[in-house]
């Protein structure tokens, strides 16, 4: 099973709209240090995520649903049943 780490994608989210760290903290209301240990976590506080989908801009809730959603759906596959002659 592929792994998702939220803070990886927090993370990629920040650089990729060429945010700082320290405007981050800033918005989330935190310092700098626990800035980075967010990006270190693969979980995270629904409060906080909400918190970070809003200073952002980017529903982050929507992308774990989305990743719940391929791990928990099964195969799309036929299922072969064998059949007695």
């Amino acid at each position: 099973m592929e792994e998702f780490h939220i803070g990886r994608l927090i993370q990629a989210e920040l650089k990729a709209q060429g945010r700082t760290v320290i405007w981050f903290a800033k918005r989330i209301h935190c310092d700098r240090t626990n800035a980075y240990k967010i990006f270190n976590n693969s979980h995270i506080d629904s409060e906080l995520l909400f918190r970070i989908s809003h200073v952002l801009g980017h529903n982050f809730m929507m992308d774990c649903a989305r990743y719940f959603d391929r791990i928990s759906q099964p195969s799309l596959a036929p299922k072969t049943e064998s059949v007695d002659m």
